[in-house]
């Protein structure tokens, strides 16, 4: 009877153990389910805002682009005008079309062109018969369009060839029967020639004082440079010793 007591005790503690263990268990699972619940809200909550966040981006991007566009046609210097377009037909009449800025480009270089075939026949009226008015207008010309078309009418690379004395002689005589304010135009021309000589010249000459100076510098460096590691080794042959 004893041991049948006995028995049906352990029976007994050992079903409450399992009941426990199960209950725990149960426990357990409803806590990793909740967590996991939670993370997913966690990660959609993140993807969502993330996804604003990128519209957000791409909406001021947008706005940006539409801006430069709008104020690329209406020819201001401003930074980006905000314009918040209602309708995507409003931006496409606004902005000007590629082809249409091609055209603008075309009538600049033709309007440029025009001027300057301008300029070339009001020297070939000037010269009239004499050529050698006409050749040193020409040159003129070229000059000053050469000037214009390089980046703010920097130095020259080539500089009118000095005349020789036949074309002096003509040149002094076609000056003489010009009128006084032609004259006096002319003188300046020449004297602001020869000033941009000059300035050529001295230029020239800092620009080679300056390499020379570098060059030396360097050639001072590298002796100093092997000076140095000569002095190195024969310190390194002494402590050896």
């Amino acid at each position: 009877q004893k041991s049948r007591l006995r028995r049906e005790k352990e029976r007994k503690s050992s079903a409450e153990q399992k009941g426990r263990e199960e209950l725990e268990k149960g426990k357990t699972v409803k806590q990793t389910e909740k967590k996991n619940e939670l993370v997913q809200v966690n990660l959609k909550d993140r993807k969502e805002n993330n996804n604003h966040s990128e519209q957000k981006e791409r909406e001021k991007v947008e706005k940006e682009r539409k801006g430069k566009l709008l104020t690329e046609y209406q020819g201001k210097k401003t930074g980006p005008v905000q314009v918040d377009f209602e309708i995507q037909e409003k931006d496409r009449i606004t902005s000007p079309s590629q082809k249409e800025r091609k055209e603008g480009k075309k009538a600049e270089h033709s309007a440029k062109n025009n001027e300057r075939s301008k300029d070339l026949k009001e020297s070939r009226i000037v010269a009239g018969f004499d050529q050698f008015a006409f050749i040193s207008k020409e040159i003129e010309i070229q000059k000053k369009w050469k000037q214009q078309s390089t980046n703010g009418g920097e130095l020259l690379k080539s500089s009118i060839k000095t005349e020789d004395k036949r074309g002096l002689k003509r040149k002094a005589t076609w000056r003489a029967n010009l009128s006084e304010d032609r004259k006096e135009s002319l003188k300046k021309i020449d004297k602001k020639r020869k000033v941009d000589q000059r300035q050529n010249q001295t230029d020239k000459i800092k620009l080679h004082h300056r390499q020379k100076d570098k060059t030396r510098k360097l050639d001072e460096r590298e002796n100093m440079d092997e000076q140095s590691f000569i002095t190195k080794l024969l310190t390194r042959k002494e402590n050896k010793m």
